[in-house]
């Protein structure tokens, strides 16, 4: 009687599954560098920000003053509180007026809901970056800049 040798599993690899794998790291890693390098960057002394060849790292003792200083020497916490008025304000409005048009674009009847649908997804489906520049001149002219209306 012979003993019988177990067989082997052939391990295969699959290109495939590593092709995919290495092009969803390499994706994840383009995208997260610049989170990388913006907190790198902001644990430096202002001394090396711009030193050739470029620091991966900011050393054994990270600088953090560069974050007291934002709040001494400038208002960033008004900044952030103007951010956060704003943001609010805007999220609310933009529900309110949304809730009651799609409401009233679902739900009524009436003359000229057709072609009002349209525009609005017509609008919606426009880049934004495109309408910058006009937004821009409007506000402007309206004297709406650097204020909570505009």
């Amino acid at each position: 009687m012979v003993a019988s040798t177990p067989k082997r599993r052939r391990f295969r690899v699959r290109w495939g599954k590593v092709g995919y794998w290495a092009a969803a790291i390499a994706t994840i890693a383009f995208v997260l560098f610049p989170f990388y390098w913006q907190i790198n960057t902001s644990l430096k002394p202002q001394a090396i920000l711009h030193a050739v060849p470029a620091h991966w790292w900011p050393g054994s003792h990270p600088h953090w003053g560069n974050y007291l200083d934002v709040f001494r020497l400038h208002p960033f916490a008004r900044y952030l509180l103007d951010s956060l008025v704003v943001s609010v304000m805007t999220t609310l409005l933009a529900l309110l007026f949304a809730a009651f048009a799609g409401y009233a674009l679902g739900r009524l009847h009436f003359r000229g809901k057709a072609p009002t649908l349209f525009v609005v997804l017509a609008v919606s489906m426009f880049p934004p970056i495109a309408i910058i520049s006009p937004l821009y001149i409007m506000f402007y002219q309206a004297g709406l800049l650097s204020s909570y209306p505009g």
